[in-house]
């Protein structure tokens, strides 16, 4: 809302003089007032556009929060044929949901990205969806790559890097005795023997 005050400067009975309810004073044309065009020195305005901006909270003073750059790089990946990873996208046919294209509906179905993690489809061959994707970390994606082999024992399945950290196991010596034709519950359980080492001189 703005008061009409004093005003004898040029444009007569056209141009008025009015302060704001944020107490700034301004110049305007009378009729944009009259009409409710005008309704504040602009203070209105730029709030709104602060809101608009801010709502979610991930991308207020030029900052974009990680789950906002996690969601902007996944529809630029789907999207943008000048992204340098189109074509394993995009280029292949992975879409996301269409609600998805508002950051607010994917910030609904996903929650904020947890610490270490990023977006992984569950299913590679199908888009971004609340169905089909999950917050994973690293390691859980590269098993998920169709590329990577995994290895079945004890009724879980992994790849050769994480046997390593379960068994303890060198991950080169894992790699050898499963290339030579090793059983995977050997590969996985044989402790390898000790060789001293040479000694020279």
């Amino acid at each position: 809302m703005v008061t009409r005050i004093p005003y004898s400067g040029f444009g007569g009975k056209r141009i008025g003089r009015y302060r704001c309810e944020c107490g700034k004073e301004f110049t305007t044309f009378a009729n944009n007032v009259k009409s409710g065009h005008t309704k504040s020195c602009g203070c209105l305005r730029n709030e709104a556009t602060r809101l608009r901006s801010t709502t979610h909270g991930h991308k207020a003073g030029g900052k974009r929060s990680r789950t906002y750059v996690v969601w902007m790089n996944m529809k630029a990946r789907c999207d943008n044929p000048t992204s340098r990873l189109y074509q394993r996208y995009g280029g292949r046919g992975i879409t996301y949901d269409r609600a998805w294209s508002s950051f607010e509906a994917f910030l609904r179905d996903m929650g904020e990205v947890p610490q270490g993690q990023t977006i992984e489809r569950k299913n590679n061959d199908e888009g971004y969806s609340r169905e089909n994707c999950r917050w994973a970390t690293r390691s859980q994606q590269a098993q998920n790559k169709s590329n990577v082999k995994l290895y079945e024992w004890n009724g879980e399945r992994r790849c050769v890097a994480d046997w390593a950290r379960v068994t303890g196991i060198q991950r080169l010596t894992l790699r050898h005795r499963l290339k030579a034709g090793w059983p995977v519950w050997r590969a996985l359980t044989e402790k390898p023997k000790y060789t001293a080492p040479i000694r020279i001189g």
